[in-house]
């Protein structure tokens, strides 16, 4: 079927697959419409940390996500794009929670390569959109081309990448318009204090488990800190760290890095320690969930 007969069958509709629907699973680049597959290699609550920039756009349902130590909460007709490097996870969805989805390196779309600053931009921040009338058509039109492309048995590639960059091209002015039709929130010392702390505890590989430290960074009181965080969020400074410690420790598990070197490089002084701690925040001792996640 050609691309223009597959754009003509979903005018006004969303994506909708009349055969199997499909899973295209690459190096440097994935193209998912069936959330299958995407629920295997993604545990429910699992931190990961992607090296591809990752789209999803909601066609059913909804789910909740962790992207960046902050919560989002997604239903049909949402996009959410997920920058590389960024720790995130599942926490949550219902039943018909249906995305489709493509991911894509750096290197892959030769993003340094281009010359459109806004665009790598975009790239680099999360963003959360509501998507309506003719914009979900035209961007769902894009994910049936790559199916298109990718159906093939020896796929243009270079006809791929153009596609993906369309569509960026396509987001990028959608992007702005929620931008600048979101309502303008009053931004107090505190509320700049609690986004500088997510920063300097989200560059961080393994987080500095002292208040202190983080006080002493941003140049203010362990006590303004802690009360900066927590009428943000609601949480206090030690539960972020403990979950980024947790999502550290996770990722050690996974690579069998050997418990006593992962308690020392996670500050938790030793293996007793470091059981301990991961059974109060998981419910689970290291081996069990290493077990279990298998």
């Amino acid at each position: 079927m050609e691309v223009q007969e597959i754009d003509n069958k979903i005018k006004n509709l969303w994506i909708l697959f009349s055969d199997a629907e499909k899973n295209y699973i690459r190096t440097d680049h994935t193209l998912t419409l069936d959330p299958k597959s995407f629920y295997h290699v993604y545990k429910w609550g699992t931190p990961v940390i992607s090296k591809e920039v990752r789209i999803l756009l909601i066609k059913e349902g909804t789910a909740k996500y962790t992207v960046g130590y902050q919560k989002y909460s997604v239903k049909a007709g949402d996009l959410l794009l997920l920058p590389s490097d960024v720790v995130f996870s599942l926490d949550f969805k219902s039943e018909d929670y249906h995305p489709y989805g493509f991911s894509f390196t750096h290197e892959f779309i030769g993003l340094d390569t281009l010359q459109n600053a806004q665009l790598k931009n975009m790239l680099n921040e999360v963003l959360h959109l509501k998507i309506e009338g003719e914009d979900i058509t035209m961007l769902s039109s894009f994910f049936l081309k790559m199916c298109c492309f990718l159906d093939n048995k020896n796929p243009n590639l270079s006809g791929f990448k153009s596609i993906i960059l369309s569509f960026l091209y396509m987001l990028y002015p959608i992007a702005e318009q929620n931008k600048y039709n979101a309502p303008p929130k009053a931004v107090t010392h505190r509320h700049e204090v609690f986004l500088d702390f997510l920063k300097l505890l989200r560059g961080m590989d393994i987080p500095e488990r002292s208040v202190k430290h983080y006080a002493e960074a941003l140049n203010v009181t362990e006590n303004y800190l802690s009360t900066a965080v927590k009428e943000e969020s609601g949480r206090t400074v030690m539960q972020y760290i403990n979950e980024k410690t947790v999502a550290c420790i996770k990722i050690y598990l996974a690579k069998d890095v050997p418990l006593e070197e992962i308690a020392e490089k996670t500050k938790l002084g030793n293996t007793s320690s470091l059981g301990r701690f991961f059974k109060k925040e998981t419910g689970q001792t290291p081996m069990e969930y290493k077990t279990s996640n298998k």
